[in-house]
């Protein structure tokens, strides 16, 4: 696999075709989850994608940093580029490894979904809400019929790099959840708008909700990661639900011919 361009698909794609199989992935598990590495073992080897593992880490006791530094390992790990970052506990739930049409200028791609976004990383917002997910304000705008332009999504799970530029960017917002003590998720929200950051409109790959904590595994969580990506228009208005908080926003243009969102208002509940 050869580098790329920034901000220009990797050669693998040239074609338009491509397929998972020829990507390399690298799965993020901790050494005593042996039944997920168990499962992650099965699954990859008979979709027929190559991997590695690398191990995930509890060495602090704060859950969100040892997340993050999880992630930064598994990304020194990956070597050259397109590469997969999967976590330990998914299912496939794609008809197929095949992943035509790739947008040719394609930075990140996500290949599993979360309905959760978040609000731009603005200090007025920041000290009401705090940096975390919105349940319901993923913000994402039609492409083509595979593919929606992504500008805030709060996930983690399955992330497809192809560029060196989305590689660099990822990687500085993985060092700053770590010096803030934010979640990784929400610090790559707050710079995929800025790279050409695409997800498809079905998921690829879900949580498995046989392996997830009990606290985990109710319909709701199911549904986070499993349900088609929700796509937005310009002008549009949503309320939603933050912790003790009800927040509305509209979808603006964020001045680089993306979408943000603006809110409107965060009232009590």
């Amino acid at each position: 696999m050869s580098q790329d361009t920034p901000g220009v698909a990797a050669q693998v794609y040239a074609d338009g075709i491509t397929d998972l199989r020829q990507v390399q992935a690298v799965v993020i598990n901790m050494p005593k989850q042996r039944k997920r590495r168990r499962h992650m073992e099965r699954l990859l080897t008979g979709l027929g994608i190559a991997h590695s593992f690398s191990d995930g880490v509890d060495s602090t006791e704060f859950k969100v940093l040892n997340a993050t530094l999880a992630h930064q390992g598994a990304m020194a790990k990956a070597k050259g580029l397109p590469f997969m970052i999967l976590e330990d506990d998914l299912e496939f739930c794609a008809g197929s490894t095949a992943l035509p049409g790739l947008p040719a200028d394609a930075d990140i791609v996500y290949l599993g979904l979360n309905t959760a976004g978040c609000f731009p990383r603005i200090r007025e917002i920041h000290d009401q809400i705090g940096h975390s997910a919105v349940p319901d304000f993923v913000l994402a705008r039609a492409h083509d019929a595979r593919f929606a332009r992504l500008f805030s999504m709060v996930s983690a799970h399955a992330i497809l790099f192809v560029s060196a530029r989305g590689r660099a960017a990822y990687a500085e917002a993985l060092q700053l959840a770590a010096n803030r003590r934010m979640p990784l998720d929400v610090s790559y929200a707050y710079v995929m708008g800025g790279l050409n950051t695409y997800a498809v409109l079905q998921p690829m790959f879900r949580e498995a909700m046989a392996l997830q904590i009990r606290t985990k595994s109710s319909e709701d969580r199911a549904a986070m990661t499993a349900t088609p990506l929700r796509l937005a228009s310009l002008g549009e208005r949503r309320v939603g639900l933050k912790s003790k908080w009800e927040v509305e926003a509209e979808v603006v243009d964020d001045g680089r011919g993306g979408f943000a969102w603006s809110m409107l208002r965060c009232d009590p509940r």
